[in-house]
């Protein structure tokens, strides 16, 4: 009985040592796949989980604000988009871009986001609302984004 009972435990040991081994080998191919990256597209997947990871930072700080409007911010290499939401109902009240402003160019500046805020802040003032929460949504709070804000800012709305 004792002989069965050790030769299970060794059956055992190698199934483990298996499976550890087959974990390893999995490791070792992503780091193989993560070589074969070049700089831009590793640059790429550094700034998205750099963005991801301010996302939860900046959502973590306002949690307790979900009763407010909120701005939520998002760029892409040809625009940048606005929107305004209703956090008490989760309902998206307007959003706008600077492909709705600018409909044939096709890049996107400070001075087209400023526009682009001016016409949201207007669009703000207009619902009567005097006061929303800017969401920049992971993104530095300079360049484009910080024109954006400046431009709801200038038509009164208190951020």
């Amino acid at each position: 009985v004792k002989r069965d009972e050790i030769k299970q435990k060794k059956l055992n040991k190698e199934e483990e040592n298996e499976k550890t081994i087959n974990k390893l080998d999995k490791k070792l191919n992503d780091l193989n796949e993560l070589s074969e990256l070049t700089d831009s597209k590793l640059d790429l997947l550094i700034s998205r989980t750099f963005r991801n990871g301010l996302k939860k930072k900046i959502n973590y700080k306002l949690r307790n604000s979900f009763d407010r409007y909120f701005v939520y911010v998002f760029k892409s290499n040809t625009a940048i988009y606005c929107t305004l939401k209703d956090m008490k109902n989760n309902k998206v009240i307007k959003s706008i871009s600077s492909r709705n402003l600018y409909k044939d160019s096709y890049n996107c500046n400070v001075e087209k986001s400023k526009n682009t805020g001016v016409k949201m802040g207007e669009i703000i003032n207009g619902l009567g609302i005097k006061e929303v929460v800017f969401n920049r949504n992971g993104y530095l709070y300079h360049g484009k984004v910080k024109a954006l804000a400046d431009g709801i800012r200038s038509v009164g709305i208190k951020i």
